[in-house]
């Protein structure tokens, strides 16, 4: 009995040296295939080194002519796919956020040949004038200049609150002014349904104010007209009782008192009046600036927007080398195809 646990505890640890085994072999599999992996890489792109390397001293010069040539076509084409463009800065009290930009982005959705009509009605522009107009594009200031710093609740509260923005115009000809677009976008906003209702609320609660403070006003000058015309009272008594020497001196004291308390309350009046007129003077003025949006910066006239003289050298001196490298590579490959085939 003590034999056959003895040879079943052999058994049990044989069996354990195998599995042990078995999976240094395993590892020991994987770790060779994922080296020829990296060698057969590093292999292929030694080989692609030395094919490319190989062709472009082989074939130099035609290279140079082929980027050469490419250059010079793409500095011929400077003046090409090059656009317009015209901005304006513009202080939303109204439209604000995230709502002036999806007002602006459903612009930019009709600068398509179908929506060109509605986006000539919504500017009240000639059609011919929008049909130019490729793209519209509000962009916040805050998003603008501080998108790269980490932000929390003060950059979605920016988002939702934004007052500032940018709005950017692309067309494909110069021949619209910018007295045309700075009409259109006067006109878009005077009749935006949103502004005007918030407007007239603003303005009606502006003229409330202006009422209130002018009837404060008043009431501040009826106080300091009867503080004065005390204290001129006062002043006729006390010259009396100085010429009447049957008069208590008690009397005068209280009577002196009394003028001081009202000349206090007269200046304190008088400080209230000044105060409440440069309030009126602040409505007043809030009241004439209100507009749907505030124009900053009007649209600029018309400037040229294109990829500048030297970038278009290069990416067609760029050109030029790809093109004769893949004729060249075509070459090969049809040399290959025919060996294959026995042709």
């Amino acid at each position: 009995m003590g034999q056959n646990n003895k040879d079943q505890s052999l058994d049990n640890k044989n069996s354990n040296q195998n599995d042990e085994i078995d999976l240094i072999d395993l590892f020991s599999i994987i770790g060779n295939k994922v080296s020829q992996l990296f060698k057969g890489i590093w292999s292929m792109v030694l080989a692609v080194l030395v094919y490319s390397y190989t062709k472009i001293y082989q074939f130099k010069i035609i290279i140079i002519i082929g980027v050469l040539v490419g250059g010079m076509l793409g500095y011929l084409s400077k003046n090409t796919s090059q656009y317009y463009a015209s901005k304006a800065t513009v202080k939303s009290q109204f439209l604000t956020g995230v709502d002036f930009s999806t007002e602006l982005n459903e612009l930019n959705a009709l600068c398509t040949d179908e929506g060109r009509p509605m986006l000539a009605k919504a500017l009240n522009l000639p059609l011919a004038t929008v049909e130019n107009i490729s793209e519209i594009v509000a962009e916040g200031y805050f998003v603008k200049y501080r998108n790269n710093l980490e932000q929390d609740s003060l950059y979605y509260r920016a988002l939702e609150d934004e007052t500032r923005f940018q709005i950017n115009i692309k067309t494909s000809v110069q021949s619209i002014t910018k007295t045309e677009i700075q009409e259109g976008f006067d006109y878009f906003f005077s009749n935006n349904e949103y502004i005007k209702k918030r407007m007239t609320i603003h303005k009606e609660n502006l003229n409330r104010n202006i009422e209130t403070t002018q009837k404060e006003i008043e009431v501040l000058n009826e106080f300091s007209d009867a503080y004065k015309q005390i204290i001129i009272q006062q002043s006729k008594i006390q010259s009396t009782t100085k010429s009447n020497s049957n008069v208590l001196l008690f009397k005068s004291s209280e009577e002196e008192g009394l003028v001081k308390q009202s000349g206090d309350l007269a200046l304190q009046a008088m400080g209230e009046l000044a105060l409440k007129n440069e309030e009126l003077k602040d409505l007043s003025t809030q009241l004439i600036l209100v507009e749907p949006v505030q124009f900053v910066n009007r649209f600029s006239e018309l400037y040229t927007v294109s990829l500048s003289t030297g970038g278009k050298t290069l990416i067609g001196m760029f050109i030029g080398f790809m093109i004769v490298i893949g004729v060249l590579l075509l070459l090969d490959i049809n040399t290959f195809m025919k060996k294959a085939a026995k042709l």
